[in-house]
């Protein structure tokens, strides 16, 4: 009897332990979900960058916002999440990724708004009644204007002020009732600095300046490892600390042309490889063509790399050439077929950047990947080619262990407004009726399909 009993512990240790360890090849937690993000979806009640920069112009009068429209109430998912839920249940997901607005948490500098971090665990509650393993970011792309006024990401201060919300906010959420175990800090540090620091000028602060744009990436890497190191001070043990990471698919735009070959390169590290370095090494090494490098070593916790996942996010390849004129790189789409952005859609770009960033060693899940398609034409065969990229990855025994589609809804995207229409279901803005379009059967289908394939993915 006492040699079944000790066969019957070790067999439940040895399960709980499987449990426990997602993107473990083979075993039970393959995620499926839908992103959204706050400022995106909830609407903009609190004063931010975001909020300021959608109702101001560029010098020549030119607006910020492509088609003039703000995200004053955009889908109001605030109000109406459990209903976006309750369409993601039916249609089989059991993730979904959110973000927290840190201009509703922290109004103004060390005020904490207790209401607005109990309606976000009343939202994670509703999401768990779904279903719905919630996945939060703690910053996607949006300051509090106390914050921006300062300098943002590249002021001085900025690593501690976030580290301590990034604290306060996990402390509330990882415990009953909303219990989140998967956090992410912050969504597309590279995207951020690209379009607010570089020539795009498309985000806040919105100013062409490679130095500049070297020093906020600097700050975004410490201002993560300082929130990897007080979100694990918590003691925690079920919490798991990850990153949203754009990765990019560079490649020469004259394969053939040493110049164009040594600038994809440069690119490539600059975009996908120097942020990751810095995390997981301390090192900091930003620098950019036209600036003045930063180059700093920062204490990681424990003197280990911070961060317990990746998030990767795609949505296709650049052809690199290099440029005289600021930022010294040009990039261009391919000719394949383009979605309503014109960036070109490439089969095989998920399956690279997940295969490329998964050399790191960590757990990898995809957070975003999408593509604006209003008549919802090429979404169908979009997703087709996303599983088929999954299947592979898992026949390579690549450590992925879930995909998370962007988006659920339609939403307000960023300096293009809200005309481009990357949602599942489709946002009537008059009346914020939501109707799902036919893709999102097929993502249900193709979710069906796939966990009878794979006995990781129940």
């Amino acid at each position: 009897m006492r040699f079944f009993a000790v066969l019957t512990i070790i067999f439940v240790l040895w399960f709980l332990a499987l449990k426990c360890a997602p993107g473990k090849i083979g075993t039970p937690g393959f995620f499926f979900g839908a992103s959204n993000a706050a400022f995106q979806v909830e609407g903009s009640p609190r004063d931010s960058d975001w909020r300021e920069w959608t109702r101001t112009s560029y010098s020549d009068g030119t607006p910020h916002i492509s088609d003039v429209s703000n995200a004053e109430r955009a889908t109001d998912f605030w109000n109406r999440y459990d209903e976006d839920f309750r369409i993601a249940e039916k249609a089989g997901l059991n993730a979904f990724r959110i973000s927290i607005a840190w201009e509703r948490v922290e109004p103004e500098p060390g005020v904490w708004n207790e209401e607005a971090l109990d309606h976000y665990v009343r939202m994670i509650v509703a999401m768990r009644r779904r279903g719905l393993e919630p996945f939060v970011t703690l910053h996607h792309y949006v300051l509090p204007l106390w914050v921006a006024s300062e300098g943002g990401v590249a002021w001085k201060e900025f690593p501690g002020r976030f580290g301590e919300f990034s604290r306060r906010v996990v402390e509330r959420l990882a415990r009953e009732p909303a219990n989140v175990s998967y956090f992410m800090t912050i969504n597309e540090p590279n995207i951020l600095v690209r379009f607010g620091y570089l020539n795009d000028r498309k985000f806040p602060p919105g100013i062409n300046d490679a130095s500049a744009a070297a020093r906020a990436m600097a700050g975004l890497a410490k201002a993560h490892i300082e929130a990897y190191r007080q979100i694990k001070s918590l003691g925690i043990k079920s919490v798991r600390v990850g990153l949203a990471h754009n990765w990019q698919i560079f490649e020469p735009l004259d394969k053939d042309s040493p110049a164009d070959r040594d600038m994809a390169q440069k690119v490539d590290w600059i975009f996908n490889r120097a942020f990751m370095e810095a995390i997981i090494t301390g090192d900091i090494n930003f620098s950019m063509p036209f600036g003045d490098a930063v180059l700093e070593t920062v204490d990681l916790p424990d003197h280990r790399p911070a961060l317990d996942y990746l998030g990767i996010q795609n949505y296709g390849r650049s052809y690199v050439t290099p440029s005289g004129e600021k930022p010294g790189y040009a990039l261009s789409e391919g000719v394949g077929p383009k979605n309503d952005l014109g960036w070109e859609l490439v089969p095989e770009a998920l399956y690279l950047a997940v295969k490329q960033s998964a050399r790191y060693g960590f757990p990898v899940i995809v957070t975003e990947t999408g593509l604006a398609d209003k008549e919802d034409r090429l979404r169908p065969e979009y997703l087709k080619w996303n599983f088929d990229a999954l299947r592979r990855l898992l026949a390579e025994k690549t450590n992925v262990f879930g995909y998370i589609h962007w988006s659920l809804t339609d939403n307000f995207e960023w300096a293009f407004g809200i005309t481009p229409r990357f949602g599942l279901v489709d946002i009537d803005y008059l009346t914020l009726e939501r109707k799902p379009r036919p893709s999102l059967s097929v993502y249900a289908a193709l979710i069906k399909q796939f966990r009878k394939e794979f006995p990781v993915a129940r």
